[in-house]
């Protein structure tokens, strides 16, 4: 059992130590997402996420100073306001959270303006089949597989 601990842990450090790789790769990579004109007259700003994909969401709200008001969800489904002024980002470090794809489709049938930030899966799948722009990395600066040992992806990525 204490090998076990040992070697959580020292996978849990290295994830650490590479947090700086995390960053400066979703920074080069994040920067060749291409958004829509329309993205830009967003009325107001819904992320959704869950858990460690949440988490840059109150880092961005705590640093910006924007005048689009900054809703985060962390839940099943959008505010009823939400329409198609409203963009909505979707976090899932893992791209299967249910909260956050049950959102995805809320947000598709509601006619959001809609982008996100995933590893892949079932999001991913989302993002790619809508032509959503959207950030898939390839978390291989995070050995743990943790997301909550990838944030250099998911805040530089938002």
């Amino acid at each position: 059992m204490q090998n076990t601990q040992q070697h959580n842990l020292a996978i849990a450090l290295e994830s650490t130590d590479k947090l700086p790789d995390q960053w400066n790769q979703a920074w080069q990579e994040s920067k060749n997402v291409v958004f829509p004109g329309k993205y830009r007259q967003a009325t107001n700003l819904v992320i959704c996420g869950m858990g460690g994909s949440a988490l840059p969401a109150y880092i961005l709200r705590s640093c910006s100073a924007s005048s689009v008001p900054l809703t985060i969800i962390e839940d099943y489904d959008l505010p009823a306001w939400a329409d198609d002024q409203t963009l909505v980002v979707l976090s899932s470090y893992s791209g299967d959270t249910e909260e956050t794809l049950s959102c995805a489709r809320q947000a598709k049938n509601l006619g959001c303006l809609i982008t996100g930030l995933t590893s892949g899966g079932k999001l991913g799948q989302f993002l790619a089949d809508n032509q959503c722009p959207h950030y898939l990395f390839a978390p291989e600066f995070n050995p743990s597989g943790l997301p909550r040992f990838g944030l250099g992806y998911t805040i530089m990525g938002l």
